[in-house]
């Protein structure tokens, strides 16, 4: 119910645009995570971000949501690693969050951002199929796309974009 309600206002919610430094947040995330999984031997690569204009609670959402989900998805693995980092392309800031997880199955790819779509057993990986659902709709109000990978040698590219100067957003 909480997921759902999250993901019902994202839309209604006015944008505050405000700069967001999104290296301190990730650096502030990453503190947190390791404060919670204290038995788990995760090694993240945090590479240059940047900072951009847009909502701090929203963008907050999207990358907590997007680097737990490599959490989550690298558990299996005997050292996770997780990679975040940026490049500016074609006035967007495009920013990765890459994991060495189980990856997301071929058929799975196109459904996950939808609302209550997972792409593994629940059972195993428990969630609600909101989180990434609200992720897509976040980075659309700020005129941005999002998108997902598999990795060649395993796990996933989870990537969002925001324009460079976002000033219309919506």
């Amino acid at each position: 119910i909480n997921g759902l309600m999250k993901y019902a206002e994202q839309d209604e919610i006015p944008l505050y645009i405000r700069k967001f430094d999104t290296k301190k947040e990730v650096e502030s995330l990453i503190k947190t995570i390791y404060s919670l999984e204290l038995e788990r031997n995760i090694e993240f690569e945090v590479g240059d971000l940047p900072v951009i204009m847009g909502d701090k609670l929203m963008l907050h959402q999207v990358l907590s949501n997007l680097i737990s989900n490599a959490v989550k998805f690298t558990r299996l693995a005997p050292q996770a690693k997780i990679q975040i980092y940026a490049k500016l392309n074609e006035g967007f800031w495009e920013i990765y969050i890459k994991d060495n997880g189980i990856g997301i199955p071929d058929n799975a790819s196109s459904k996950i951002f939808q609302l209550f779509k997972t792409a593994h057993d629940r059972s195993i990986f428990p969630g609600n199929g909101v989180g990434l659902s609200i992720v897509k709709q976040v980075i659309k109000r700020h005129q941005g796309k999002v998108w997902v990978d598999n990795n060649p040698d395993g796990g996933a590219t989870f990537g969002f974009s925001i324009p460079e100067q976002n000033k219309k957003v919506g």
